[in-house]
């Protein structure tokens, strides 16, 4: 399974590839070419912007699985820190009349 910041660094690099396409588009818009397709241009960026929500995505579950454990890791220390023989209870204190006979 790849790590949170192998995941960063193809979103960073989708996100160049949509800067890239996106100055293609405008170039195509002032001077339109018979060899290239809108309609290509138009799928390329969907597929880009799929992929970025893809990877988003990956992070997220990654994050998630990581926050999961870190609370099962909680209970399971809270757990262990309840069935320490406990030092003293409060019980344990004189009561505050026997003090001051």
């Amino acid at each position: 399974m790849a790590t949170i910041s192998q995941f960063i660094k193809q979103r960073e690099s989708k996100y160049f590839e949509l800067v890239v396409l996106k100055d293609d588009i405008q170039e195509f818009i002032k001077s339109p070419v018979e060899t290239v397709s809108i309609d290509n241009l138009k799928y390329q960026y969907g597929f880009l912007l799929r992929e970025i929500n893809n990877i988003d995505a990956s992070i997220k579950n990654i994050i998630l699985c990581q926050i999961e454990t870190a609370k099962l890791d909680l209970k399971n220390l809270e757990t262990q820190l309840t069935m320490l023989p406990q030092p003293f209870h409060i019980s344990d204190l004189p009561s505050y009349s026997s003090i001051f006979k």
